[in-house]
């Protein structure tokens, strides 16, 4: 089996099973818009949810050493003792409030919990259909990527136009998705924590970088293809 077999091989495969993972796509897409769209008709006190987010902090003095004295960790126990339930700390985004805490000479134990963040229907909505609107995104990228490997499988070389043109479609699907997966994960963020935030945090550095490489992919493959054709 020659090389240009093997890609024609690759391009087959893959393009069966990006069919069927398009496919599951397309169907859970819109199961999440007609989800969105039965809560939306419902009365708006039909669902509420309510979550509650709890933390443990366990220290041990002795992973510690001689790096704190006796002294000190008698300071740090009087000190935590002294705060009562009126203690509170932030993890992320959520505050949290001392709700139990234990201290001895092996380290101290302390549990918390945050505000409960609470659910109406109009928050559900907008999961479902910032949910739907990241599954049309994949989607879209996978649509791009579905012919890029029908782009393979009947090519004669790697670098024929169409092959080419594929990729390049690829790396343009990418953009879009990129910046539907930060938006949409900020919405569910926000639902989900009741804390709004910035769209910078929910950019996802890999995604970023994973674009780079791909154009930059795009480019060896133009610088090629030109080469092949002087």
């Amino acid at each position: 089996m020659n090389e240009v077999s093997k890609i024609n091989k690759t391009g087959k495969i893959g393009g069966v099973l990006l069919t069927i993972i398009l496919v599951i796509t397309i169907i859970i897409t819109l199961l999440l818009f007609c989800g969105a769209v039965v809560i939306k008709a419902l009365p708006a006190d039909t669902v509420e949810v309510e979550l509650n987010l709890g933390s443990r902090v366990n220290i041990n003095w002795n992973k510690v050493g001689s790096r704190i004295s006796s002294a000190e960790i008698k300071k740090i126990a009087t000190f935590i003792e002294s705060q009562g339930d009126e203690m509170v700390f932030g993890i992320g985004d959520n505050v949290y409030k001392k709700t139990d805490s234990s201290v001895n000479e092996d380290g101290f134990e302390l549990s918390a919990e945050a505000e409960p963040v609470k659910m109406d229907m109009s928050d559900l909505v907008r999961i479902l259909v910032a949910a739907g609107v990241h599954a049309a995104a994949y989607i879209l990228l996978l649509g791009s990527l579905l012919r890029l490997f029908k782009a393979l499988k009947e090519c004669k070389s790697l670098f024929e136009d169409d092959v080419y043109a594929r990729l390049k479609g690829f790396a343009v699907a990418l953009i879009p998705w990129a910046v539907l997966t930060a938006v949409t994960k900020t919405m569910i963020d926000e639902c989900t924590t009741g804390v709004t935030k910035e769209l910078l945090f929910a950019v996802d550095f890999r995604v970023i970088f994973l674009v780079i490489v791909t154009f930059a992919l795009l480019g060896v493959f133009g610088y090629a293809q030109k080469a092949g054709t002087n």
